[in-house]
């Protein structure tokens, strides 16, 4: 007698193991948008598939994000320190502000200031489920082709931790990973 163990048992027990899994994460309760206000600091590296001088590099992050009267507001700044030629390295400063309003269903926030994308426009919303919060923008140039934006931030103690990922036509050419702290509200 062997000890083998029939396909579709191991299949029925995966399945099974799953659905334990997907059970217990949709019964994480969803943290309230007001978990997310604060003024959070960090450093994050970045690889990049499109630069050659600097595939892997290290930012500084910094994200406020807190209530308006219809929604929330986030603002980021990142700090690239390496950016340019290889032998004189410049340090570049990117920041984004962007206020969310009610999007008409729970935990789904569109930007206020949305255009038409096909209209050299952009079009952002922010999603939260569990305890991430993702906000993705989307824009299309002009000849049909398209960049998304993916930022991740999910409350992870002691901080939040975030993941980033740009898109461009359906290939994936940067990659942000990093952890931030709460310094103030």
């Amino acid at each position: 007698m062997t000890n083998r163990v029939c396909p579709l048992a191991w299949l029925a027990l995966w399945l099974v193991a799953l659905g334990v899994s997907v059970s217990a994460r949709a019964a994480e309760p969803d943290a309230s948008i007001a978990a997310f206000f604060g003024h959070w600091q960090g450093s994050a590296i970045a690889e990049d598939s499109v630069s050659v001088t600097f595939p892997v590099t290290m930012r500084d992050l910094d994200v406020d994000i807190g209530p308006t009267a219809e929604g929330f507001e986030i603002g980021w700044t990142t700090v690239l320190r390496e950016k340019g030629v290889a032998d004189d390295p410049t340090v570049e400063r990117k920041a984004m502000r962007q206020s969310f309003v009610t999007g008409g269903r729970p935990g789904v926030w569109r930007a206020s200031d949305n255009g038409d994308p096909l209209g050299a426009g952009r079009y952002a919303w922010a999603r939260l489920a569990g305890q991430r919060l993702t906000v993705s923008v989307l824009t299309i140039g002009a000849d049909g082709s398209h960049v998304l934006q993916v930022y991740h931030r999910t409350l992870d103690p002691p901080g939040m931790k975030l993941d980033f990922t740009a898109i461009a036509d359906g290939v994936v050419y940067r990659t942000v990973s990093g952890r931030l702290v709460k310094v103030g509200n």
